[in-house]
């Protein structure tokens, strides 16, 4: 006769997540009894009859799983499903209940339940916000979505987008009038089929006459932004290679596709791409409109693996870029005009872009990192009359396990790897990153100490012309040392020159070293002209968001 079924039944799935994850048998006891009447040598029992002691694996909790979790939840701002996903990868499982058993333990939580609970997270908001605007003023450029995203992803905070705007426009209300909406135009077309199969590259040039020259690179796809460099030498072909061949070695994947405009920069990494493509003899499987299979062999030759054509055509980095510069740069595009009209910065005057370097270069930098991660991390919403618009949160779309990877893997022992880092070593020492030499960066940092400049915002006139006092001031003093000769000698660091040119000596010094690069005939074939038309037609709607 079967045993007659006891309340401890209806918490099986409860017990069995708490045990997964190490739960001691006095803990779950001590859980159950907060639930329903029973003993300890009941648990026990149960614990045996469904086999747990025998069968049942345990996970281990340790600091850097509960560090992952709270990583992906607040950062990238996943759902339970993705974190699982990417959890199993690392080969640590749990199960949904588990999960959300340690999440909520651990205080990683979605909601909150008490008045109490929420009027602490609101509290923990506000605080949050006033004392990031005292060392930036990029939230002022945010709106409901954006700062929705900047409080989780940076605070650690998830607090409704109407709560979070609320205490915004208690602080900002001034803000609030000025905002505009964004428009659009209504088009459909071509779908990208999954992560890593178009990779769009472009420069943004709205602060180069302020000395900033921004690259970046987003995945088609998942509408992740795979790179952004702010520097002194985006256009310069030797810097975008150096970029493209540090991300494919650190990401460990290249893309089947690139997508860039004609300009001076793009031909060494182009020319990367297809030499990669080549050594492991790339090829890619699909079906036309028809239901017919063909193949497509990528290979030295640039045009199996990479698109030409202008930067108004290059929508899916375009798009982003008015996204960008609406969210990130506008304020700094206004205060770099109102200076130049004003004859306090001249461009290309050595004085003038060491202060404006020593002060905002690594302002910039931050602000245009943290815009970055609340892009990657947002929810694009399914939206009616665009079907074809993928939802979903960039981070979380591409690494999705729904449609397939096409990217290609660059890994130790593979002959793409090996060519990959030969053409590295050559970049390898040419400084890309630095705004000036270090003895210069070191003495401007002495400087600033001299004078107080401690990064923090202390008057209404700085959330508008920030620090403009201190970089007047530090302007001055940079001037009178550099007329006065003494040491140390103030220089700004030169952006890297080269062009096809210097990609064609960089091939042979390959050939002459390395058997990989002997074979002199181009392989490969030309994108096919479905597919080249399909990536041309990729319209720019995929980036709308109202962040009102």
């Amino acid at each position: 006769m079967p045993r007659p079924k006891s309340d401890i039944d209806n918490f099986q799935d409860e017990i069995i997540a708490r045990w997964s994850v190490g739960e001691s048998i006095d803990d779950i006891f001590e859980y159950l009894t907060t639930e329903i009447a029973i003993g300890k040598r009941t648990l026990e029992r149960r614990l045996s009859e469904w086999q747990l002691f025998r069968y049942q694996s345990r996970t281990t909790i340790t600091p850097d799983i509960l560090d992952k979790i709270r990583y992906l939840t607040f950062h990238h701002g996943y759902k339970d499903v993705s974190i699982i996903r990417d959890l199993g990868r690392e080969g640590i499982h749990l199960s949904p209940r588990a999960l959300q058993f340690v999440r909520l333990k651990h205080g990683i939580k979605r909601r909150y339940r008490t008045d109490e609970e929420r009027n602490e997270v609101l509290a923990q908001a506000r605080r949050f916000i006033e004392n990031h605007s005292t060392h930036s003023t990029s939230v002022r450029s945010y709106g409901r979505s954006y700062l929705y995203n900047f409080v989780r992803s940076q605070a650690g905070l998830l607090v409704g987008k109407n709560r979070i705007y609320q205490i915004y426009k208690e602080i900002y209300p001034e803000e609030v009038q000025q905002r505009r909406r964004a428009t659009w135009i209504n088009r459909t077309d071509f779908q990208v089929p999954g992560p890593n199969f178009l990779w769009s590259l472009d420069g943004y040039a709205k602060l180069a006459d302020f000395g900033f020259q921004i690259y970046g690179c987003i995945d088609a796809y998942s509408r992740l932004i795979i790179w952004i460099y702010v520097g002194r030498s985006a256009t310069t072909a030797i810097s975008t290679l150096k970029q493209y061949l540090r991300t494919i070695l650190t990401a460990g994947v290249r893309p089947c596709f690139t997508r860039a405009d004609h300009g001076v920069e793009t031909p060494l990494w182009a020319g990367a791409q297809a030499t990669l493509a080549d050594q492991d003899q790339s090829v890619i499987t699909y079906k036309d409109e028809q239901g017919v299979v063909h193949q497509h062999r990528q290979g030295t030759r640039l045009s199996s693996v990479h698109l030409m054509g202008p930067s108004t055509r290059n929508i899916k980095i375009e798009s982003w870029w008015r996204l960008f510069r609406s969210g990130s740069t506008d304020r700094w595009i206004a205060f770099k005009s109102e200076l130049i009209n004003n004859g306090l910065f001249i461009p290309n005057d050595k004085c003038d872009q060491i202060a404006v370097y020593a002060i905002y270069g690594p302002i910039l930098r931050k602000e245009f990192a943290e815009f970055v991660q609340i892009w990657n991390s947002h929810t694009i919403r399914k939206q009616k009359t665009r079907p074809h618009v993928r939802p979903g949160i960039p981070y979380d779309l591409y690494n999705t396990d729904v449609d397939a990877d096409w990217g290609f893997p660059i890994k130790e022992g593979a002959k793409s790897y090996e060519a990959a880092k030969i053409m590295y070593s050559a970049v390898e020492n040419i400084e890309i990153d630095d705004f000036m030499t270090p003895e210069t960066t070191d003495w401007c940092e002495e400087q600033l100490e001299i004078i107080g400049y401690n990064g923090m915002l202390n008057a209404n006139e700085d959330q508008i012309r920030p620090h403009l006092q201190i970089y007047l001031e530090l302007r001055d003093i940079v001037r009178y040392h550099v007329i006065s000769g003494e040491a140390p000698h103030l220089e700004l660091i030169q952006p890297p020159t080269g062009g096809t040119e210097a990609y064609i000596q960089l091939l042979d010094l390959l050939r002459n070293n390395h058997p990989v690069f002997a074979n002199e005939n181009l392989r490969g074939d030309e994108i096919p002209q479905e597919i080249a038309q399909g990536i041309q037609g990729i319209q720019e709607e995929d980036y709308y968001i109202n962040d009102e």
